[in-house]
């Protein structure tokens, strides 16, 4: 019985990232950042930039002058890792409690026009975790299979705690 578990499991994981790269074909070239009641478009690019070297552009700057959010806060956010294998995730985010998770944190990173797509957002998140089994929101956006993707900033930050709560509590709850 074991054997055929690990076969299906295995075959999901594979539809997943089989699934995930034909849709990566088409990635997040831009962000829409969103910190009410500043909302401005970014090249996927130029966040990646700024992450790695600190450089900002004018949305970046315009960002930090008209909110309360920090360069630093901003890095941290887009770079905590969150460990999890794609296996874990494809097996958990197709659960009710992933599902759940996928909902929340869809919320935040979703469609410009508003619409959560737990397919896209698992299959960015699978992919995410792929190299190096741990993802971050930048890698999860940089995986978005849509040309653009809505970023909602103060709630971003949040879910991404509440993934992490969730495959912390969902480990130790396995043998």
């Amino acid at each position: 019985m074991k054997i055929v578990s690990r076969f299906w499991t295995a075959i999901s994981l594979s539809v997943s990232i089989l699934g995930a790269i034909a849709s990566n074909a088409i990635a997040a070239d831009r962000v829409i950042l969103s910190y009410p009641p500043f909302e401005r478009s970014i090249a996927v690019e130029d966040l990646e930039t700024f992450v790695e070297t600190g450089e900002t552009t004018t949305t970046l700057d315009q960002l930090f002058d008209n909110t309360a959010l920090t360069p630093t806060a901003l890095t941290i956010a887009l770079t905590r890792e969150v460990n999890a294998t794609p296996q874990f995730l494809d097996r958990h985010l197709n659960s009710l409690p992933g599902k759940l998770v996928l909902s929340q944190v869809g919320r935040t990173i979703r469609t410009p026009s508003g619409d959560t797509n737990a397919r896209a957002l698992r299959s960015a998140m699978v992919l995410a975790a792929s190299d190096d089994e741990q993802f971050s929101a930048l890698e999860v956006i940089e995986h978005y299979p849509t040309e653009e993707v809505y970023v909602e900033l103060r709630g971003m930050v949040r879910a991404f705690r509440r993934i992490e709560n969730v495959i912390e509590d969902v480990a130790d709850a396995l043998p």
